[in-house]
C-alpha cells in the first residue's frame, strides 16, 4: 500500500482521537461543576449524620470537691441527702462510714483522697447517693448541688498523667473544665464494697438521714 493510501486513514485516525480528547475535556468540565455543587452542599444523610456526631446531651448533676467542679451523670443518681454519717472504726482513707438512708444502710465515701484531694469538709458536704441493681453508695459532695445538661460529644479526653488507678472513674472533662466521673465504673469498683454485715457496720446509726434535693 503506498503512502499517498495511507494518509487519508491516518487523518481520520487523528480527527476521531481530537473528537474524542474534546468530549473527554468536555466531560471533564462537566463533572467538576457538579463536584464543586456537591461539595458546597453536603446532601441530607451527611447533615443528619453530622448534626448525630455533633450532640449528645444528657443530664449531670454537679458538685464540688475542695475548688474542684465535678459531674455525674443524673441516671445514676438516687438523690442527695443531708449529712448523718456514723464513722467505722479502721475504716480505709475513702470510707468515711455508714449511713442510713431511707431505711437502706449505705456506706459513705470520699473521692477527695483517691483523686489525689484533700479529705472533702463533712460539716459543708452532702451526700450523693448513687445507685444501681447491685449497689448503692454514697459519696461526700460540697455544693452547689445543681443538675445541668452537658454535650457528651464535647468532652475531652481524660489528661494523661492521672494515676491508672483513678483513670477509669473520670469519662472525661467538659469543656468548662469539669471532671466527668463514669457512675458505671464507680458502682462497679470492688473499692466501694463493705460488708455491712461486719460488727462495726452493725453500730450504725439507726436515725434516718434528713432528706435534701437538689432538684
Amino acid at each position: 500500500m503506498s503512502a499517498r493510501q495511507d494518509q487519508p486513514s491516518l487523518e481520520k485516525v487523528w480527527k476521531s482521537l481530537e473528537n474524542s480528547a474534546r468530549a473527554i475535556e468536555e466531560a471533564m468540565e462537566a463533572l467538576g461543576g457538579v463536584r464543586g455543587q456537591t461539595m458546597g452542599r453536603p446532601s441530607p444523610a451527611a447533615t443528619e449524620a453530622g448534626t448525630t456526631e455533633r450532640s449528645e446531651e444528657l443530664e449531670f448533676l454537679l458538685f464540688s470537691l475542695g475548688r474542684e467542679r465535678y459531674a455525674i451523670e443524673q441516671s445514676y443518681v438516687r438523690g442527695v441527702f443531708s449529712d448523718s454519717i456514723t464513722p467505722l472504726p479502721g475504716a480505709g482513707r475513702a470510707l468515711v462510714g455508714i449511713a442510713l438512708i431511707e431505711g437502706t444502710l449505705t456506706p459513705i465515701f470520699d473521692l477527695g483522697p483517691l483523686l489525689g484531694l484533700p479529705p472533702t469538709d463533712r460539716g459543708e458536704a452532702k451526700i450523693v447517693v448513687l445507685g444501681s441493681p447491685a449497689i448503692e453508695i454514697g459519696l461526700l459532695a460540697e455544693g452547689p448541688n445543681e443538675l445541668a445538661t452537658l454535650d457528651t460529644k464535647r468532652f475531652a479526653s481524660i489528661p494523661w498523667r492521672l494515676d491508672p488507678s483513678i483513670a477509669p472513674l473520670v469519662r472525661g472533662v467538659s469543656p468548662d473544665g469539669t471532671t466527668v466521673l463514669e457512675g458505671a465504673a464507680i458502682l462497679s469498683d470492688e473499692r466501694f464494697f463493705i460488708d455491712l454485715l461486719s460488727p462495726a457496720a452493725a453500730e450504725a446509726t439507726d436515725q434516718p438521714s434528713e432528706p435534701y434535693r437538689a432538684w
